[in-house]
C-alpha cells in the first residue's frame, strides 16, 4: 500500500541504487499564513562524473594502494576541474556560449603523490546498456590529455610518465592507446590532442600474438596480447597500441583512463618518485562512416580412411571492416 506510512529503518540509504526521488516544500512558521503561494519546479540535474578510481597498481596490475588509502607515501586522488569553479582551468576546446553564458566544461583530474617507478593508477567508466555502445559507424576517436603539472606549471622532469586509454569490455579485453607525454606535441597550455582512426586501431588485432607476455604466477592465465602503432590523424604523433583479448568496437562496455610511470630498465638506477596532476578531457567520436566493410572466413576438412585427417582455414578482411 503506497499510502500507508512505513518506518525508514533499518535500511541504509545507498546513492548507487536510487530508484525514487521525492521533493517537498515546508513553509516556515505554523502554516496559518493565509497568503497563497505557487511554486514552479523547472529542472533538476545531477552534476559530476561517473568515473570510478581503481587505486595504484604494480607492473603486473595488482592493487597495492586501494582508493583512498596510502602506502609509503604513494597516493592517487580522482577529481574534476571545470570552468565555473576553477578560475585557473583552461579547457582544450572552445566552450559554447548561450545567452552570453558559457556552458559548463570539465576535465577529469588525476592527482598523485610519490608514484614509484613501474607503478600506475587508473579510473574506469561503465557504459549503459547490456551490450554497451556501437562505434563501428564512426571513423575517429578523439580525446585530450594535459601533461603532468606540478605547482601550477608543467613538470618537464617527469619524462617517463605516460597516459593510457583503454576501450573495450573489461580489463581482460580492450584496445590500449598509450601517450608518452614527453614525446608528443602539445599546445601552449600543455594539452595534447589525440585523434586516432578506428579502422587503424581495429587493424592492430591482425598483428601476431606477443609471445613474450607472461605473468610471474603460474596459476594466472597468459593473456593474448598483440601490439602495433597508429599515427595521429591530426598531429602525426605516433602512439603504441596494445590489444588484449578480443575487444569488439561494436560492443564497447567500459573505458579505462590512467597514468603509468614507465620503468624502461629495472637494472638501471632507481628514478625519483613522481608527484603532480594530469587532466583528461573531452572523449568524442567523429567522422560518421557509412561505408560497409566485409570479412571472409573459409574452413575445410579432408578425411582419408586409413591415412588421416587434414584441416585448413582462411580468413580475410577488407580495409573498411571494423570490429
Amino acid at each position: 500500500d503506497v499510502y500507508k506510512r512505513q518506518p525508514y529503518g533499518p535500511a541504509t540509504p545507498d546513492l548507487s541504487r536510487v530508484r525514487t526521488v521525492r521533493i517537498w516544500y515546508e513553509p516556515e512558521g505554523d502554516g496559518s499564513d493565509p497568503v497563497e503561494r505557487r511554486i514552479k519546479f523547472a529542472e533538476m540535474r545531477f552534476l559530476g562524473n561517473r568515473w570510478i578510481a581503481e587505486g595504484i597498481r604494480d607492473p603486473y596490475d595488482e592493487v597495492i594502494v586501494a582508493p583512498g588509502d596510502s602506502l609509503s607515501g604513494q597516493d592517487f586522488r580522482l577529481g574534476v576541474l571545470n570552468n565555473k569553479e576553477n578560475a585557473d582551468y583552461i579547457p582544450p576546446i572552445d566552450v559554447r556560449v548561450r545567452n552570453n553564458v558559457a556552458e559548463l566544461e570539465q576535465a577529469l583530474q588525476f592527482t598523485y603523490t610519490d608514484l614509484e617507478p613501474g607503478n600506475r593508477f587508473r579510473a574506469r567508466k561503465d557504459l549503459s546498456g547490456s551490450f554497451g555502445e556501437d562505434y563501428l559507424d564512426y571513423g575517429e576517436l578523439n580525446f585530450f590529455w594535459r601533461v603532468p603539472y606540478r605547482d601550477g606549471m608543467p613538470d618537464p622532469t617527469q619524462t617517463e610518465a605516460e597516459g593510457y586509454f583503454w576501450i573495450g569490455s573489461d580489463s581482460l579485453s580492450y584496445y590500449e592507446i598509450s601517450v608518452p607525454f614527453a614525446q608528443t606535441q602539445q599546445d601552449a597550455t600543455g594539452w595534447v590532442e589525440v585523434s586516432v582512426s578506428l579502422a587503424d586501431l581495429s587493424n592492430v588485432k591482425n598483428a601476431p600474438v606477443d609471445s613474450l607476455v607472461s605473468w610471474p604466477e603460474m596459476d594466472r592465465a597468459n593473456p593474448e596480447v598483440r601490439r602495433g602503432q597508429v599515427k595521429d590523424t591530426v598531429t602525426q604523433n605516433v602512439y603504441d597500441v596494445t590489444v588484449r583479448g578480443r575487444p569488439d568496437l561494436g560492443r564497447v562496455q567500459r573505458y579505462y583512463v590512467g597514468v603509468r610511470y614507465r620503468q624502461q630498465d629495472p637494472a638501471a638506477p632507481t628514478l625519483p618518485p613522481y608527484s603532480g596532476e594530469v587532466l583528461f578531457n573531452e572523449l568524442r567520436l567523429r567522422k560518421v562512416n557509412r561505408t560497409t566493410g566485409y570479412a571472409q572466413r573459409y574452413t575445410g576438412t579432408l578425411s582419408l580412411p586409413g591415412v588421416g585427417d587434414m584441416a585448413a582455414e582462411f580468413s580475410n578482411t577488407d580495409e573498411e571492416f571494423r570490429g
